[in-house]
């Protein structure tokens, strides 16, 4: 079973690869959801969630370097036997469906609330999809290389952190840690959905072709998208209070649509059109993995998106298969 070469990824594509589907849609949302739950304290909720994630990862990728030819679906197999292990596969399926299928939801809110109120949401359901329907049939490489967007979104929030920051107060993070440990990791439950975005390196773990470095920038991807959700929540509290910021759906973006500038107007414009590739992302990444999965439960897929899900399966026969070289075949 050859690799399709557009499957194979380095190190630091993976690294790009999870920080923009974590901070894609989980950015938007997350710190009205802490703050409801926690109030002030949201942002050392958002650091302790940061810091395990960050242990469960090194956890991952020790078990990962046992069994460097196999995704999370062939060591299943391996450790629990057959029936076990397709078990816990389909439950992983179920997962991967259901946060598809949330994060396409989320997307049509956002749409929905701040540009086409009116507009249809299964008209705007297709739309969404479209581009990651066609990106998924030339594999993941081309799909990592659009996540390079993060780095305009990384610009793009740092400028918008920076013009803010004279309007911050740091009284409104006062008084710092007056929540029990039990209320603060409860709290960690509205983090899971962006902070989990580390399990990919379960699924594509067989076609990073420098393996020795996967650790350290999957690490490296882990502290970035902990440090900017910690920064955005103390940003957005600094500004609004956490009274406001509890009645505030999109923090970020209101904070983009009430500021001004003298030179820039209408910053929450230039600030959608920036990150609506982001959000896109981490639709593109969970729609890609999804039917990768469909087609190692199944076996049934559309061509194209077959041939890129040999990639992961860990059952290649060849010890060239990784490198997408193919056997030559002798002639008798």
């Amino acid at each position: 079973m050859n690799i399709n070469k557009e499957n194979l990824i380095t190190s630091k594509q993976f690294m790009i690869l999870i920080f923009s589907t974590m901070i894609g849609v989980g950015i938007i949302s997350t710190p009205y959801l802490l703050v409801k739950e926690v109030g002030h304290n949201a942002w050392l909720s958002a650091l302790m969630s940061g810091i395990i994630s960050i242990l469960l990862t090194i956890i991952i990728s020790r078990l990962l370097n046992i069994h460097k030819d196999k995704s999370i679906f062939g060591i299943n197999k391996l450790l629990y036997g057959k029936y076990a292990g397709m078990a816990l596969n389909s439950l992983y399926l179920l997962y991967l469906i259901l946060k598809t299928s949330i994060i396409l939801r989320l997307i049509i809110e956002i749409i929905h609330i701040i540009i086409m109120k009116t507009t249809p949401s299964l008209i705007l359901s297709i739309l969404a999809l479209i581009c990651p329907f066609y990106m998924a049939f030339y594999g993941l490489k081309p799909i990592c290389r659009f996540s390079n967007f993060v780095f305009l979104i990384l610009v793009e929030i740092i400028f918008l952190y920076f013009v803010s920051f004279s309007h911050i107060r740091l009284s409104f993070l006062l008084p710092v840690g007056n929540i029990s440990l039990p209320s603060l990791l409860y709290s960690m439950r509205s983090t899971a959905f962006s902070f989990l975005g580390f399990a990919f390196l379960w699924l594509v773990y067989p076609v990073i072709t420098d393996k020795k470095n996967a650790l350290k920038y999957t690490i490296w991807a882990m502290v970035l998208s902990t440090l900017l959700f910690t920064s955005t929540i103390v940003v957005t509290m600094g500004y609004f209070g956490e009274n406001m910021l509890k009645h505030i759906i999109f923090p970020v973006y209101y904070l983009a649509l009430v500021y001004k500038v003298p030179v820039f107007e209408r910053i929450d414009l230039i600030f959608l059109v920036i990150w609506f590739p982001a959000l896109s992302m981490t639709l593109k990444a969970y729609f890609f993995v999804t039917y990768y999965w469909l087609y190692q439960a199944t076996g049934y897929i559309f061509p194209k998106i077959k041939s890129n899900a040999n990639a992961f399966s860990g059952n290649n026969k060849n010890k060239n298969s990784l490198t997408g070289v193919k056997d030559k075949k002798k002639k008798i």
